[in-house]
C-alpha cells in the first residue's frame, strides 16, 4: 500500500475504493482526538485494515486503556 501526498492510497485496499487516508497530526492532537476522527471516517467507509501498523497503535492508544497510556496526551 502507498500513500500519496494528498492522501490517497494506491495498492490493496479493504475500504475498496480510493480514500483520504487519515494521517495522524502530530503535535497537534490527542490520540483519543485521533481515534475519534479515524472513527468518523470508519462511518463513511474507511476499514481499519487500511492504517499502517504505526498508525493503529496510535488508534489503539486513544481507546484510554492501552497499557496505561495517557489517550489525552498530544502525539
Amino acid at each position: 500500500m502507498t500513500i500519496n501526498n494528498d492522501g490517497s492510497i494506491q495498492g490493496e485496499l479493504f475500504s475498496g475504493y480510493d480514500v483520504a487516508y487519515p494521517s495522524p497530526n502530530f503535535g497537534k492532537e490527542t490520540y483519543r482526538q485521533y481515534r475519534e476522527r479515524v472513527s468518523q471516517q470508519v462511518k463513511i467507509g474507511f476499514h481499519l485494515g487500511d492504517l499502517n501498523w504505526r498508525d493503529y497503535e496510535i488508534y489503539c492508544k486513544g481507546s484510554g486503556v492501552y497499557e496505561g497510556w495517557d489517550a489525552d496526551s498530544i502525539i
